[in-house]
């Protein structure tokens, strides 16, 4: 199972969240970022840009794709 996390990026400004895949059975998003590091809770991401981390995208279509 999977569920989406939010961080704020680092490479813009505060406002603005990147969404990652975080698989339930690892301790990091499917770009392998640590989930430590992911702090916004999915109910504060109404409040200014957002955005898809494009690798997490990537590794979950083929995630998809090889469980067919």
């Amino acid at each position: 199972m999977y569920e989406m996390r939010a961080e704020q990026d680092p490479a813009s400004d505060e406002s603005v969240l990147v969404w990652h895949i975080v698989s339930k059975e690892t301790p990091t998003t499917l770009c392998g970022r640590a989930q430590l590091l992911l702090l916004v809770a999915a109910d504060e991401g109404d409040q200014g840009g957002q955005r898809f981390c494009p690798p997490c995208l990537t590794a979950f279509e083929q995630v998809m794709t090889a469980a067919r």
